[in-house]
């Protein structure tokens, strides 16, 4: 019994082991290239989308800087290279809003194709915010100029 007990004990470590290393993902090595591309993107999606334009444009610029004084030299990691950068942004517009993380899974989810059944699914629920007009119940205008807006539940569109 004994014996028994120590090899399934074993097999079962190694078995733990084995998958463990398996599992694990090859940490991303960040190079000047790299941080280069990533916030040449950033800057570009902050000018393309944040509401302030001339703010958008400060950040961009200042993680620019920073890359060229070598600030971001020493980072190795994505996700202290993220946790810096936004450091960074929000020293020039305190956004609470606005963080950089690193997930590597995010983007291999992106694109994922959509099933039959999922778009089936998709359209179902497009179909259902059609008909209550993705929460926009009535819109009247009051006695006195007043405008009146009754929503009753907020839709992606």
């Amino acid at each position: 019994m004994k014996q028994y007990f120590k090899q399934y004990f074993l097999f079962s470590a190694f078995t733990f082991f084995a998958i463990a290393g398996f599992s694990q993902v090859k940490p991303v090595q960040l190079d000047k290239k790299i941080k280069k591309q990533v916030i040449e993107h950033i800057a570009e999606k902050l000018n393309a989308n944040y509401i302030y334009l001339d703010t958008a444009v400060k950040m961009g610029d200042f993680i620019r800087h920073q890359l060229s004084k070598g600030v971001y030299d020493t980072i190795k990691t994505p996700s202290v290279f993220a946790a810096q950068l936004t450091k960074d942004i929000l020293s020039v517009y305190h956004d609470g809003h606005l963080s950089i993380s690193y997930d590597p899974g995010f983007a291999a989810g992106t694109d994922k194709k959509d099933t039959a059944a999922e778009k089936k699914e998709q359209d179902r629920h497009t179909q259902f915010r059609k008909r209550v007009n993705f929460g926009f119940d009535k819109a009247e205008i009051l006695p006195g100029n007043i405008g009146y807006l009754k929503i009753r539940g907020f839709f992606c569109a």
